[in-house]
């Protein structure tokens, strides 16, 4: 079974990417360096089965630039079988845009605002066969032993049965009557995070949507409200293509909320992905080029590969969130082998209890040499060093690949 991982040399930002017996998989595609994000995005293409041109899984973490603005480029010609994404309503999408780093561009305008339509467009012809809206939600205790019933789970494709539907946001949904087709027809999912996914019966993907409450956001609802329509969706896009509607936007953001006050955009759809049964050796390399531009590189081997954990922009620094994280992951945190660092590296979304709960884990950062940001902290290098944890800093010109090997 072919089975390997890479963080792509994208700068600021982040593509990650896999295969799994056959199934290729994607985690964000997206960077502040076109350039760089360009060329990884040619050469995966290249790197795939030219007669299917299929990406079987992709998860988007959230909507932030940086993370999604690839999308376009990278799904031309490209089919995928399942969309997974957090799902955010509709006032959330509208503060989103009045924070003004969301929805740049016309393609990311329109998978913000609407990615149902990005992804299953009511004409046809869409970009993905089945769309998962993962709900928000508190930590859950995993029910169940998959290692149980992985017969029942041994097929090929991404193996949703397992997974609970949020009856509450899925009766929501059905009522409004705009998605009551793809709900119907079953090409559009809403799922509790509470259950694994199984992909081709070997790989689970247990995943996190935190839910965070906020009483700045209503305050934000009941302002523009007088201007815009919450609940008819089609008049809403066209409202925010408005420049005036837009300026109004920005002035309630202004007065009811500060950079600080509304926490919901420092969480994203984290992924924890594992084998599920039997163990494997993990040999890494790091691939692109040194400031010397010359190529060099570097492998190291790891005895025991246990699973990856991809944490896109979320906070884990306050301890609410960490608590939440801990408790939904508590029994993976020990076996968690690679760790892509919370928002690039940024110290305000760290915690430094990783460490100690996490002790046999390695640490990636996706930052690129230019970010205004200051990614990765050096606070966040430092501790890493002190305790002993290897740490790549994923940036233009070095990736990070992993290759894994079952044992025998």
């Amino acid at each position: 079974m072919e089975l390997k991982f890479k963080y792509e040399p994208v700068g600021q930002g982040l593509f990650y990417n896999g295969v799994i017996n056959k199934s290729v998989v994607v985690y964000d595609c997206g960077s502040t360096n076109p350039e760089s994000l360009n060329e990884c995005i040619d050469n995966f293409k290249k790197g795939i089965d030219k007669e299917k041109m299929k990406i079987d899984l992709l998860i988007i973490s959230h909507f932030h630039e940086d993370h999604i603005n690839g999308l376009h480029k990278l799904l031309d010609k490209v089919s995928v079988d399942t969309v997974v994404l957090p799902y955010i309503d509709d006032i959330e999408k509208v503060y989103l845009i009045a924070k003004g780093e969301y929805g740049k561009t016309t393609e990311t305008f329109r998978l913000l605002i609407d990615p149902v339509q990005y992804f299953l467009p009511k004409g046809g012809k869409g970009k993905a066969k089945r769309l998962i809206f993962i709900s928000p939600g508190d930590a859950n205790d995993f029910e169940g032993d998959l290692q149980n019933q992985s017969d029942s789970l041994n097929v090929e494709g991404f193996n949703i049965s397992n997974m609970e539907r949020d009856e509450e946001l899925y009766g929501k949904l059905i009522n409004e009557k705009y998605y009551s087709k793809e709900l119907n027809n079953g090409s559009l999912k809403i799922l509790k995070h509470n259950r694994s996914a199984i992909l081709d019966g070997r790989w689970e993907f247990k995943f996190f949507n935190l839910r965070v409450e906020n009483s700045e956001l209503e305050k934000f609802r009941k302002r523009v409200r007088k201007v815009v329509d919450l609940k008819d969706k089609e008049k809403l896009k066209e409202q925010l293509r408005s420049k005036d509607v837009i300026e109004f936007i920005k002035i309630c953001y202004t007065n009811c909320l500060n950079k600080r006050a509304s926490k919901f955009n420092d969480t994203s759809l984290v992924v924890f992905h594992a084998p599920l049964r039997g163990t494997y050796s993990m040999e890494t390399e790091v691939i692109g080029y040194n400031s010397w531009y010359e190529y060099t590189p570097y492998t190291f081997g790891l005895n025991n590969f246990n699973g990856q954990m991809l944490l896109g922009d979320i906070s884990l620094s306050s301890t609410h969130n960490y608590n939440e994280w801990k408790k939904h992951y508590f029994s993976d945190l020990k076996k968690i082998s690679v760790m892509l660092l919370p928002h690039h590296g940024s110290k305000h979304n760290w915690n430094s209890q990783i460490i100690y709960d996490c002790p046999y884990c390695s640490f990636i950062s996706s930052s690129g040499f230019s970010n205004k940001y200051g990614h990765p902290s050096l606070e966040v290098v430092s501790e890493l060093i002190r305790n002993f944890r290897a740490f790549y800093n994923n940036n233009e010109l070095l990736g990070w690949e992993c290759y894994l090997t079952e044992n025998y």
